[in-house]
């Protein structure tokens, strides 16, 4: 094989053999050794272990760029979908029936990734039972110390972003969630938010969307907002990688060198590509991402999210019900919450975000 050929062929030699003139067990060889030589020649530069400075520097570039403060990154989780070898049983198959490797992953670039086999375990204890989810409920990840928020005095926890799918911890900020079957007779936010007079009837707003304050869903907005980023890191991988597009074809104790290989190669071509000019960017090609104006205000979707096709190989990992979150961890988002409505802490165009697609209350229900 030569340079013009693309990891992508070799990940998937098995269906190109014939090209390459090679017999199946070669091509079956040729997989684990490359993902092993990747791995050990780019994993050490490019998956460090985490300081405190280095998850400074993720903090500056989510308030620079996303507009929240305290956050060192934004975390997601996936199922891969990996085609089950033979006599193996259900060991590892999730609630969907596939196998499982699940991925928790920090900003642009990925600073942690997890590739455990969890089984049948829920995806709620995924998270908890994860190391680095280990380390952080036991204090023991080296994470920095309280500071204010921008233009306060009052030391704030630094947290991640995250989904549904993960809990609502003192490092962990979540959405508020959307109660089903709440029906408020007079909407506070909505109310606020009708700028225009009208004798149209009022229009009959779904309950769950009405459960929710105006500052809740400016909160929600601008959490959202920075998970994009997350969201934008899982699009471009497997917009780039076809291997991704299906499932991956492999022994289960393959299947993580084979991704672990491409995020390890992710992050060797992010890298690569930010010191360049947007245009002579080739990995991160103009126009990938979402689109951003000068203030950071959303203004399109990327191309991956074309590119990316229903069915491939990540799935989402389930939303975790049944939460009791503590009171000062309760307390600490709504602080946060109530940042984001300060002079320092608003953007101007949050107030459109978070309504968009909102219908407005006019008048009384």
């Amino acid at each position: 094989m030569t340079r013009k050929y693309s990891i992508w062929h070799t990940l998937t030699v098995c269906g190109e053999r014939r090209s390459f003139r090679i017999g199946r067990s070669t091509a079956h060889k040729i997989i684990p050794e490359t993902c092993e030589a990747i791995i050990s020649t780019l994993q050490p530069i490019y998956f460090p272990p985490m300081t405190r400075d280095m998850w400074r520097n993720v903090t500056d570039g989510f308030w620079q760029k996303c507009n929240f403060p305290n956050c060192i990154g934004a975390v997601d989780g996936k199922h891969i979908r990996i085609k089950a070898p033979k006599n193996s049983g259900s060991q590892f198959f999730n609630y969907k029936k596939f196998f499982s490797i699940v991925l928790m992953a920090a900003n642009y670039v990925f600073t942690w990734v997890d590739l455990e086999f969890y089984g049948s375990m829920n995806d709620g204890a995924i998270w908890t039972n994860s190391d680095f989810g280990t380390a952080l409920e036991q204090g023991t990840a080296d994470l920095p110390h309280s500071e204010p928020l921008p233009g306060g005095v009052e030391p704030f926890p630094f947290s991640f972003v995250g989904d549904e799918a993960f809990p609502l911890k003192p490092y962990m900020m979540r959405l508020y969630a959307k109660p089903k079957g709440r029906r408020r007779q007079n909407d506070e936010a909505l109310r606020n938010e009708a700028a225009l007079d009208s004798d149209e009837d009022p229009v009959d707003v779904d309950p769950a969307l009405q459960a929710l304050t105006m500052p809740q869903r400016i909160f929600n907005y601008r959490l959202s907002k920075a998970r994009r980023v997350i969201e934008n890191t899982f699009g471009i991988l497997v917009a780039k990688w076809q291997i991704l597009a299906g499932q991956i074809c492999s022994k289960v104790e393959n299947a993580e060198s084979i991704v672990m290989a491409l995020l390890c190669l992710h992050n060797f071509l992010i890298e690569s590509d930010l010191p360049e000019a947007p245009q002579h960017r080739n990995y991160l090609r103009p126009g990938l991402i979402d689109g951003e104006g000068p203030n950071s205000e959303p203004l399109e979707n990327g191309e991956w999210r074309n590119e990316v096709q229903p069915g491939g190989v990540l799935h989402r990992v389930n939303r975790v019900e049944g939460l009791n979150p503590a009171r000062a961890v309760i307390d600490q988002r709504d602080k946060l919450r109530d940042f984001f409505l300060t002079e320092v802490g608003e953007v101007i165009w949050q107030y459109d975000y978070a309504f968009r697609n909102v219908p407005i209350v006019r008048g009384s229900l």
